[in-house]
């Protein structure tokens, strides 16, 4: 039986000293580089792998809300505005 993670990012482990510095990484990508301003809103939209976390305490860390669209919402009501 074959035991191996089914994907590289299952195999990986997150710190929370990791966590934490790479959340504070992004928060500054986001405030100084991305153009956006606290308050903005963004879309994560990923599957769940260890980038989700990071970039969902990035946008809280930057004062901004996010919102997690999924495959099932429908298009009318996906729209972040």
């Amino acid at each position: 039986m074959d035991t191996r993670p089914r994907s590289p990012t299952w195999a990986r482990r997150l710190s929370y000293v990791q966590l934490d510095a790479l959340s504070r990484a992004f928060a500054a990508w986001l405030q100084k580089k991305s153009g956006l301003v606290p308050g903005d809103r963004i879309a994560l939209m990923m599957p769940n792998i260890l980038q989700y976390p990071i970039a969902l305490f990035g946008a809280l860390r930057a004062g901004m809300g996010s919102s997690t669209p999924t495959p099932s919402t429908p298009a009318a009501n996906s729209s972040i505005s």
